[in-house]
This record gives structure tokens, sequence and C-alpha cells, in this order.
């Protein structure tokens, strides 16, 4: 989950919402060693990277952008 939401620029929380809101596939959940993970397919991520670029506006932000102007 975590990769993926780093990989289209989203924060693990938009994900969940969009999965709870029917708008993206949910991972299918599989057990490696008595661990629980959550895969998806890259056809799905494809979705994904897909439902962002139509539906996902950036949101206006007072944090500054690393690698930003220092010393002033």
């Amino acid at each position: 989950m975590s990769e993926v939401a780093r990989e289209i620029e989203v924060q693990r929380a938009t994900l969940y919402e969009w999965i709870r809101k029917k708008k993206i596939p949910a991972p299918k959940p599989r057990t490696v060693s008595g661990v629980r993970f959550c895969f998806w397919t890259s056809k799905e991520v494809d979705l994904i990277k897909k439902y962002r670029a139509e539906h996902y506006r950036e949101k206006p932000t007072l944090r500054k952008k690393k690698g930003g102007q220092k010393g002033k």
C-alpha cells in the first residue's frame, strides 16, 4: 500500500478512501510466512494511476517543498 502511494504521490489515507468508495480495486490479501500482505497486480496499479490522473487534483499546501532556498 505504501509503495503504491509513494509511486503515484498520494497519501495512504487517500488510497483507503478510494477503496472504501469503490473507486479503485482493493488489493488482494496473501499470507507469506505467516504475515499478511496486500498486493495489487501491475494492471490494477495502472488503473489506479489512470484514476488519479483523471480525478485527483493537488490541494494547496502551506508547507515548503524540499530543496527550496536556504539561508534567506
